[in-house]
């Protein structure tokens, strides 16, 4: 019952680290938070800085007010409910936020502002612009899509570009049922992102030098333990 969310227990979302490892492993993110450690105050702390803020979460409507969960297990800060009035506060000036949520586009209707929900809050919060869903989606497929946004945000294209390149490549690759990728829309600016991806090669020079500097130590102390052990008669 969506009236009862705060009281309700959220069932596990078996794919949300999966979706979430994947883009990092993508992208050049700063900061992931999972787990006990994707807090409602963390989230405060980082979010006024981020450009791009990705949340894998649930979402639900509580006394028909759109609320995104967090963890609360370590946060004495916060309830672990964020609520659309607790966006103004943040100076978001993030260039596109992702709210990979279930219904989270949804809110309540005004008959002077249209839908009042995240989107509104995060637009006039200072986002650019916000990706949100319509109705209540599959974690295991959203991990998926969300994987296939990101790829062609990553290679230039325009916001809504890369979403309609992402469904369709999904309809074409994994599933043509709407039920799965229609949710998804976008909000706000549409100009392209400028997005890194991880750059491996420098990773794996990295690595390699550092095993290089640890077969010198190694050398050096093998070398000079052996002087040590051999002594002239």
């Amino acid at each position: 019952d969506k009236a009862n969310a705060k009281e309700s227990v959220m069932l596990p979302l078996r794919f949300s680290l999966s979706e979430v490892n994947n883009i990092d492993n993508m992208l050049d993110f700063a900061t992931v938070l999972s787990g006990s450690f994707a807090t409602e105050s963390r989230f405060k702390e980082l979010a006024s800085n981020a450009s791009l803020i990705h949340l894998s979460t649930h979402s639900a409507l509580y006394r028909n007010q759109p609320v995104i969960f967090f963890s609360n297990l370590y946060d004495a800060g916060n309830d672990g409910f964020l609520e659309a009035g607790e966006i103004a506060s943040l100076n978001l000036s993030a260039d596109l936020v992702v709210l990979s949520s279930c219904g989270s586009g949804l809110g309540t209707s005004s008959a002077n502002e249209g839908v009042v929900g995240f989107n509104k809050a995060l637009l006039e919060g200072g986002a650019k612009s916000v990706v949100s869903t319509l109705w209540e989606i599959d974690d295991k497929y959203t991990a998926a899509f969300m994987a296939l946004f990101y790829h062609q945000l990553s290679v230039g294209v325009s916001k809504s570009e890369a979403l309609r390149r992402a469904k369709d490549e999904f309809i074409k690759t994994i599933d043509a049922n709407p039920y799965y990728w229609g949710a998804f829309v976008l909000y706000g600016s549409d100009n392209q992102m400028h997005i890194e991806k991880k750059n491996y090669v420098f990773i794996a020079m990295q690595y390699i030098s550092l095993g290089f500097v640890f077969m010198f130590i190694l050398l050096i102390y093998f070398r000079r333990l052996t002087r040590k052990k051999i002594t002239p008669l």
